[in-house]
């Protein structure tokens, strides 16, 4: 018999503390439907949370803990990670927009994985778009596992997506406000030039023999064909420095 100033969450414990020696007495074989029962009630707790943290934050109710947000607070007191702490919040803020998808995870029609790909794809597209395409999303959940329902609303996602692309183009051509090609300022140079063509096709780097290349045929082939840093000096003050500086080759260079 309950007692007048017993909550649902005394009867929740309290039916929990019993559990263990009923399950103790149950035969292993025909423990399915304990543990499905046990899912869709962890399910509908998840749902019963997410409306307890969404009335919470907008009470402000973490600040009285000295805490910033509501998601530092949910990872200390509701013992979960920082992901997992964050999932929940953003997941309970999106279901007040998706009533039909809270509804079917409080009755035990879809999981709580099923609820969190909803509210991500609301999220993502907005949750006027995922209103309107809340009754299919929903059939598919019924029918699908988690994985599997990741994917379909993947792929709405995207829909809306190249839709929204493709109205604003749309939009853009019915208004002749088409982005205009973009053109060179009068008078200005070409990258590159007012350097010698043999400089202009080499200008990052520059094709140096080695010196003992033509003495010894067939030697110091590692050596041969090195490339030089922009700008490196070498010996000689014949104008070597210059081409290199430049990209030009040495025997390509004039007087």
């Amino acid at each position: 018999m309950c007692r007048a100033s017993e909550t649902p969450l005394d009867r929740m414990r309290s039916a929990l503390r019993d559990m263990p020696a009923w399950l103790a007495e149950q035969p292993g074989g025909q423990l399915g439907d304990v543990i499905i029962t046990s899912r869709e009630i962890i399910d509908g707790t998840e749902a019963v949370a997410a409306e307890a943290t969404r009335r919470f934050e907008q009470a402000g109710g973490y600040k009285a803990d000295g805490f910033l947000g509501m998601v530092p607070w949910l990872r200390v007191n509701g013992k979960l990670s920082g992901g997992a702490a964050a999932e929940r919040v953003e997941t309970a803020r999106q279901l007040k927009e998706l009533p039909r998808t809270e509804e079917a995870l409080a009755r035990g029609e879809i999981g709580y994985q099923h609820a969190v790909a909803m509210a991500r794809a609301a999220e993502h597209v907005g949750a006027a778009q995922v209103r309107q395409g809340e009754a299919s999303l929903l059939k598919a959940a019924e029918s699908m596992d988690p994985g599997q329902f990741v994917s379909v609303a993947r792929n709405f996602e995207h829909q809306v997506d190249a839709q929204a692309a493709l109205d604003g183009a749309r939009t853009l051509h019915e208004a002749g406000q088409g982005r205009p090609a973009k053109r060179r300022p009068a008078g200005a140079r070409r990258p590159g030039r007012g350097l010698p063509r043999r400089c202009r096709r080499q200008r990052a780097t520059a094709v140096v023999d080695h010196p003992c290349q033509s003495r010894h045929p067939g030697r110091h082939r590692r050596g041969a064909g090195r490339r030089a840093r922009l700008g490196r000096h070498y010996p000689g003050g014949d104008g070597t420095a210059a081409c290199l500086r430049f990209g030009h080759h040495p025997d390509h260079r004039t007087g």
